[in-house]
């Protein structure tokens, strides 16, 4: 039986956390986090669930997944510290994703617990939501990472010695990154807090001091969404002139493009109050746009990936392409 390659397992989970987290945002919009009621890891005390709603058929399915999810990380984890020697790198990217997702099982399963699914309004889901979201946009980060190790050409190990400027600049985005997801998880319960059934309606109640406090920190994710969003273009073209190299150029290229429809979509989502389209495509966006802002870290910090005056190529470099620069 042909062994199964790291990479094709790596994109697997991969792929399979990001259908997982888009599940996530479906169960958040249909308000069907709670179908199973406040039982887990039963539903509705039942381990199977006979003569389902709608609702218990998606918060099921969910759980479902994240159940296969797991058992394809554990399939990678065990298939990445075989292979340690082969691929440098995969182990200990898979090993982070492995913490992420616990984690994340674990406060699904207490927000279901504790009643902070479905129609809930409780304060505390306004805090739980986003460090939710916070935490599934890292283990897709980590997963990206363990992609990129077990491809034909991974990054190498991470260095800032003589890439300061690049270190910087990706830090500082990262934060940026970080801050938009955090927000928009606190703007996704905005219309669940204090619907409304316009935009003009929604501004309103945005700036007015008798609104909860969930609704008037939600106008803070467009706004940085435009700002930060703008910041992250320039720190992409920064990079890329930086690390002057094939890989960085084409991240940066691929980040900048994404990162504009999701501004799109997310401006259409806005006007149009979040649809559940549009929700899913704003979200499934945000995922993609952070998996390439991984990949932009990774190549231009990755040693021995590029030239330029924030750092030179080595030698291994160099022989795959000699009009390089080096540092002989």
């Amino acid at each position: 039986m042909p062994r199964v390659s790291l990479r094709a397992l790596a994109w697997t989970t991969l792929v399979s956390t990001f259908v997982l987290n888009l599940q996530g945002t479906l169960l958040r919009a249909t308000g069907s986090g709670d179908g199973c009621g406040t039982d887990w890891p039963t539903c509705h005390g039942e381990v199977v669930p006979v003569d389902p709603e709608l609702a218990t058929l998606l918060e099921f399915g969910h759980r479902l997944l994240t159940v296969a999810v797991g058992l394809v990380g554990l399939v990678l984890l065990v298939a990445a510290v075989r292979r340690r020697r082969e691929h440098p790198g995969v182990l200990a990217a898979v090993v982070v994703a492995a913490v992420f997702f616990v984690a994340q099982s674990l406060v699904g399963a207490w927000t279901v617990v504790a009643g902070l699914t479905g129609e809930s309004t409780d304060p505390l889901r306004a805090f739980v939501l986003p460090l939710h979201l916070v935490n599934s946009f890292s283990q897709l980060g980590a997963l990206t990472l363990a992609v990129l190790y077990a491809g034909p050409r991974p990054p190498g190990r991470w260095r800032a010695a003589g890439r300061g400027a690049t270190a910087l600049v990706l830090a500082a985005s990262t934060v940026a990154f970080y801050a938009l997801v955090f927000t928009g998880g606190i703007a996704a319960l905005g219309d669940l807090f204090a619907p409304v059934d316009s935009v003009a309606e929604g501004i309103a109640l945005d700036f007015s001091p008798e609104a909860p406090l969930v609704v008037r920190v939600r106008v803070l994710h467009p706004f940085l969404g435009a700002v930060l969003g703008a910041g992250l273009l320039v720190a992409a073209a920064t990079v890329t002139g930086l690390r002057r190299t094939p890989e960085v150029t084409r991240a940066g290229a691929q980040l900048g493009a994404v990162y504009l429809v999701q501004l799109g979509v997310g401006t259409w989502n806005l006007l149009a109050l979040a649809p559940l389209p549009l929700s899913l495509a704003h979200q499934a966006l945000a995922m993609v746009a952070f998996a390439l802002f991984v990949r932009l870290v990774a190549v231009a910090l990755g040693a021995g990936r590029g030239a330029g005056p924030d750092g030179p190529v080595d030698a291994a470099e160099a022989e795959a392409d000699p009009a390089a620069p080096t540092t002989r």
